[in-house]
């Protein structure tokens, strides 16, 4: 029968995830100015500890939502969450600064229809992030007054997915993910003339918010087949469609205290309807096991932000980008009683360029992971991993960016469907 318990967690658990996304973090993202700020994917804290790599590897022990194909190997009720902690060091040559928060990393549920034929999952995360502030003075002509123009940044948009994955025969699998992208970013341009006994108490600011509210599509395969008797070969193909979301367009000159209080304003844009055009993403991967003893495999994406258009029709300086993951696995003895032995063991490293532009150069981000997944009551999980990365280059007027991650969350495999049996 179906567990009342569970799905009254799940429920709830939701409710209060999503708040929590709603909150967002204080930590900045330099780069998330650009474009729809900081792209997110909804990666478990397993994939996580091995870079990210999601696209042809999965077992039944872990919410395989990186490639929906791969949910058939939940064949048990899966239920996963967890939270995300970072803290980032951003350098542009003259000045360091720090931020850092916590905040949802990502809730999912995975529901066998048909176990090791069919199953389904609905999940929801982050999609984009955005998080920066940018100050700068400038003189006014013919006045002994300067101006100090401020840019402020925060939000992002959120994703609710449905997957399913469908086992067409023992070595193929196809699956399927709908997503809704929704929620908002919120850009504030802000003018405070300085040294004027009359003006400086206030602030004219350009506010603008963007709110996202539509689908989009990826589709996923994967075929895998035995090379020895105990050595398995993995092969997995993902492709997120390109998609013009819609979103509405609120703006307004306003007329604020230094405390933010509304004085006075004119409205611009009254939710006008429009369109940002979310590029697409492909990518395939091939791994290596043995089963419930080691994996390593290799994962490669390459996206077309050649393509992007906001909602003004302009690039913004996108340009396509790529990543590329060496990541891998081991388990001691999954049967051993000594828990040092039966925990799994995970690393991976990850190449990027970012599809961020900054003064005609690319931006790299290179990141080293680490993470495990102790075993618990049944065939459930306490995971963590961690990250250190850096990205950018102070040549070019560039800025770099250090940052450390670490996720913790659990991972509880159950049985929802039970048939009683009486005497």
């Amino acid at each position: 029968m179906w567990s009342s318990r569970a799905l009254i967690l799940f429920l709830l658990m939701g409710w209060t995830s999503y708040a929590t996304l709603a909150q967002g973090t204080r930590t900045k993202y330099p780069f998330s100015s650009i474009g729809i700020g900081e792209l997110q994917y909804p990666l478990t804290t397993a994939h996580q500890g091995m870079g990210g790599l999601s696209l042809s590897y999965g077992n039944q022990f872990m919410l395989n939502n990186g490639n929906p194909a791969l949910l058939v190997y939940n064949f048990n009720t899966t239920y996963s969450a967890a939270v995300m902690g970072e803290s980032r060091t951003v350098n542009n040559g003259e000045v360091e600064g720090t931020s850092g928060g916590m905040r949802l990393a990502y809730l999912g549920l995975a529901l066998p229809i048909k176990p090791l034929k069919w199953t389904s999952a609905i999940g929801i995360a982050p999609f984009s992030s955005v998080g920066f502030s940018e100050t700068s003075t400038r003189n006014i002509n013919n006045s002994p007054f300067t101006v100090e123009e401020t840019r402020n940044g925060s939000g992002g948009f959120t994703e609710f997915y449905w997957m399913n994955g469908y086992a067409v025969n023992r070595n193929f699998f196809v699956g399927a993910k709908v997503s809704y992208i929704f929620s908002s970013i919120i850009n504030d341009i802000s003018s405070q003339i300085q040294d004027s006994a009359v003006f400086s108490n206030y602030q004219r600011v350009l506010h603008q918010r963007t709110a996202a509210s539509d689908v989009k599509f990826s589709l996923g395969a994967v075929y895998t087949d035995s090379v020895f008797k105990d050595l398995k070969f993995n092969a997995g193909v993902m492709v997120d469609f390109q998609n013009n979301m819609s979103v509405r367009r609120f703006e307004a000159n306003e007329i604020r205290t230094l405390n933010n209080l509304l004085v006075g304003g004119d409205t611009i844009n009254n939710n006008t309807k429009g369109t940002i055009l979310l590029p697409g993403r492909i990518g395939g991967g091939v791994s290596f096991q043995r089963i419930n003893k080691w994996m390593l495999g290799i994962d490669g994406y390459y996206s077309m932000w050649d393509n992007f258009r906001d909602f003004e029709g302009r690039n913004l300086g996108m340009s396509d980008g790529y990543t590329i993951i060496i990541g891998g696995e081991i388990i001691p003895d999954i049967t051993a009683a000594s828990i040092i032995k039966a925990t799994t063991y995970r690393a991976g490293v990850t190449l990027q360029r970012l599809p961020f532009l900054v003064n005609d150069e690319h931006v790299k981000d290179f990141g080293i992971n680490f993470g495990l997944s102790l075993p618990v009551k049944g065939r459930s999980n306490v995971d963590a991993s961690f990250q250190y990365g850096w990205r950018g280059s102070l040549e070019g007027n560039q800025i770099t960016e250090n940052y450390f991650r670490f996720y913790f969350g659990m991972t509880i495999n159950d049985r929802w469907f039970v048939q009683r049996k009486f005497d």
